[in-house]
């Protein structure tokens, strides 16, 4: 338990939430639990593109999102894309997303987490969802960050001063810039992407259709930086 309560974070403003989410042990090992999964890789290197390697950071939660019990949360892969399944939905009795926000050096950045426990285990399970304010659902947001990262492997492959390294592309942020059409449901979002030195914006849009929601996009801009 000691072990559990050295955060790698201090986070404020994760107060009450359902028993049933944090176990036994209550808000305080679960933010621990959330603080100390923020260390890993996949976060940090998030955070120091998103707010340019700030030192100075304070991390606030802004609230959390219950997941329906007939969503399974995901697990997430070597890039901290969601794509595998945890064990059913019968096993673990609720999940939740959590919004964290980082502040320093005069931005702000919003990463965000699922959360879930299974029913026989006294701590939460943690993982990373896409950072920033997507609308993207739990099973659309792998396929929207693999357009993305096609469509900046295809601009660098063509050429397009889109520099070559052994490294993963990565969605480090998303918005929303046109909300969903009342006649087609049909929305877009700006996800911003790190490759090498290079940054890109990628402009997603999201069709829905009776059975699926397609994705396509394009790269607005790019940026090399020393």
């Amino acid at each position: 338990m000691i072990e559990l309560l050295t955060a790698a974070y201090v986070i404020t403003g994760i107060e009450e939430r359902p028993v049933e989410l944090t176990g036994p042990a209550g808000p305080t090992t679960y933010t621990a639990i959330i603080s100390k999964f923020m260390a890993i890789d996949g976060v940090t290197v998030r955070l120091e593109t998103a707010l340019d390697k700030c030192r100075d950071l304070t991390f606030t939660s802004t609230g959390y999102t219950l997941l329906p019990r007939t969503v399974e949360p995901q697990q997430p892969d070597l890039r901290g894309v969601l794509v595998a399944r945890p064990p059913m939905a019968a096993e673990w009795p609720v999940a939740a997303i959590e919004h964290i926000q980082a502040a320093g050096c005069g931005k702000t950045y919003t990463l965000n987490f699922v959360t879930w426990r299974q029913a026989n285990d006294p701590f939460v399970t943690v993982a990373l969802a896409v950072p920033g304010n997507t609308l993207t659902q739990r099973d659309l947001q792998s396929r929207a960050e693999m357009t993305a990262v096609n469509l900046v492997q295809k601009s660098r492959r063509e050429g397009k001063a889109i520099p070559d390294c052994n490294m993963v592309t990565l969605a480090y942020d998303s918005r929303v810039v046109s909300a969903p059409s009342a006649q087609t449901g049909q929305w877009s979002e700006i996800w911003s992407t790190y490759y090498c030195n290079a940054r890109q914006e990628v402009e997603l849009i999201f069709a829905p259709t009776d059975t699926t929601v397609e994705v396509s996009g394009r790269i607005l801009s790019h940026t090399v930086k020393p």
